[in-house]
């Protein structure tokens, strides 16, 4: 099995992908440049700190949400950046500061908050 791809964008944005064929939106965007990673297995008391981006599964959820609404190949096989990002206000609503979500091939489309809460389901 290969291992995954990592890209920055001059901007500060990542992108991950499984191999460089995935990797399309780096495709004539020059600002996009390959990171070297090490995947690491940390072992209990060895005083490493791995750098990682944690998510849980409510965030997780979201992000499949997004990328995926229909579970369709087509959409799983897209790429998504994910990135902190400070609050921002838009349309009145202020959103957190935390973890956003974009489709990498479609950054100008938005992007979404992931939520790392249960959502609200309200009974009739």
């Amino acid at each position: 099995m290969s291992e995954p791809i990592l890209y920055q964008h001059t901007d500060g944005r990542f992108g991950l992908s499984l191999t460089g064929g995935q990797a399309e939106f780096t495709r004539n965007d020059p600002a996009w440049r390959r990171v070297p990673i090490d995947l690491i297995d940390p072992k209990p008391g060895d005083g490493q700190v791995a750098h990682a981006l944690t998510l849980n599964g409510h965030q997780l959820w979201d992000a499949l949400e997004f990328l995926a609404p229909d579970r369709t190949d087509e959409q799983l096989e897209q790429a998504v950046c994910i990135h902190p990002g400070p609050a921002r206000t838009a349309d009145g609503f202020t959103e957190a500061a935390g973890l956003y979500c974009w489709l990498a091939d479609y950054p100008e489309e938005g992007s979404i908050r992931l939520d790392d809460t249960a959502p609200i389901i309200s009974s009739m």
